[in-house]
């Protein structure tokens, strides 16, 4: 190997090792150390090659926490791992554990085991230990990430009984999940999961008692929708009522009266007194020479006496 301060032999293999990123630590720093005794590299020669692969998030992080600081190898490489790789994992242990779900042939006890171990590889008891999470807050959300996890026959019920921890959530399941084996015609199912006559009356218990509050919710329910639908029944009747109401009286009109006449049943312009009146008008205002000398001439009436002529007696 070459000691420190001479010069770096076969440098023609850096460029069969990929920049370090950040994302990448992991392959980074395997390629390095394989590729370390091809060159006959140093460890303080694989600080300096680290040095020269750094670029984005990787750079970032060495020139915000790690400048100036004396390191070796071994500690440089810890560093970087921890960095990226935990953060990584951490991302995806927890997607995997928050969207775990009880498949249709698992058994409650094996879907618990699995949330269990999903916990463990996300949250981990070093987390606890230092103080970054509560054992309460993550028994919480192993509890809850367990009920939201069962199947839908079994979530209804196990959400009626509401447990209050991981254990006894286990143990009801458990138990509902006998008691609907039960129920099956299936019998080779039922001998599978019976293992204690015992247990097969505490499942036939936790079945009724479970039936029988669901019943109960279920009637409780159905009230308070039955009392809802009458209320709006009777909203919707009053509404109406005065709907109707309030058509009819905009319907009625008054009666119709006339203003020249005085009289009910028609309107000024159809009135017929009015209509007599103006003929009446209309015939004291002709001229003579139109019609009224015509036929008023033969009562004498319109006869002008002439001059000299001697009046008669009357």
């Amino acid at each position: 190997m070459a000691d420190e301060g001479e010069a770096l032999r076969n440098p023609s293999l850096l460029s069969s090792i990929k920049n370090l990123n950040g994302p990448n630590a992991p392959e980074f720093f395997r390629t390095l150390e394989e590729t370390a005794p091809l060159g006959l590299w140093s460890k303080d020669q694989l600080i300096i090659i680290t040095k020269l692969k750094l670029e984005g998030r990787a750079r970032s992080f060495f020139e915000a926490s790690l400048a100036g600081q004396v390191l070796n190898y071994d500690t440089l490489k810890e560093k970087f791992l921890n960095q990226f790789q935990k953060r990584d994992n951490f991302a995806s242990c927890f997607t995997q554990f928050s969207t775990a779900v009880q498949l249709p042939s698992e058994r409650v006890r094996d879907f618990a085991s699995r949330i269990e171990g999903l916990a463990q590889n996300s949250f981990g008891d070093k987390t606890v230990e230092k103080g970054e999470m509560s054992k309460q807050l993550k028994d919480k959300m192993i509890l809850s990430q367990f009920l939201a996890g069962l199947q839908p026959n079994l979530k209804a019920q196990m959400l009626i009984e509401n447990p209050k921890d991981f254990a006894a959530a286990v143990e009801l399941g458990d138990r509902i999940e006998m008691a609907q084996a039960m129920l099956t015609p299936n019998i080779n199912v039922l001998d599978s999961r019976v293992e204690n006559p015992h247990k097969v009356i505490e499942a036939v218990q936790t079945s009724g008692e479970t039936v029988a509050k669901t019943l109960e919710l279920v009637c409780k329910q159905l009230e308070r929708l039955n009392d809802r639908m009458d209320r709006i029944e009777k909203k919707e009747t009053r509404d109406n009522k005065n709907f109707n109401e309030g058509s009819n009286a905009s319907s009625v009109r008054p009666p119709v009266r006339c203003f020249h006449c005085g009289r009910v049943g028609h309107v000024i312009r159809d009135c017929r007194q009015r209509m007599a009146e103006a003929r009446d008008r209309n015939y004291g205002q002709r001229p003579w020479n139109r019609g009224n000398n015509f036929r008023n001439r033969f009562d004498g009436r319109n006869e002008q006496p002439n001059e000299g002529a001697i009046p008669k007696n009357e």
